[in-house]
């Protein structure tokens, strides 16, 4: 069974994961609110990338994820890619909003 870490900046992530639950009721999820950390909106990319490795580190101690979640539209934009290289074994993915990707397809002209 995969197992899934989903991780957000609080509480936002219950969303996602409901989600996650619908569309893959068989694989095995965490989810990780950094309530400690919120809000990540006014931190650095160095702090947030320093944060979010030390929590997928200390979480994998115990639960050992195949792939991470970052219900977090600040995680995605700023760390998923470093995150992606750092750790190569696991599969990352993000959350990013829709008008983001409207608007990479429909650039003006």
């Amino acid at each position: 069974m995969k197992k899934v870490l989903l991780i957000d900046s609080g509480s936002g992530g219950v969303n996602v994961l409901a989600e996650c639950i619908k569309e893959a009721p068989y694989f095995d999820f965490l989810l990780f609110c950094d309530n400690n950390n919120i809000p990540y909106g006014n931190k650095t990319m160095e702090q947030i990338f320093e944060i979010t490795q030390k929590n997928i580190k200390d979480i994998y101690q115990f639960f050992k994820f195949d792939i991470v979640v970052f219900a977090c539209n600040t995680l995605t934009a700023m760390v998923i890619e470093k995150c992606r290289k750092m750790f190569p074994k696991i599969m990352f993915i993000g959350t990013e909003p829709a008008v983001k990707t409207a608007l990479k397809k429909y650039k003006q002209q």
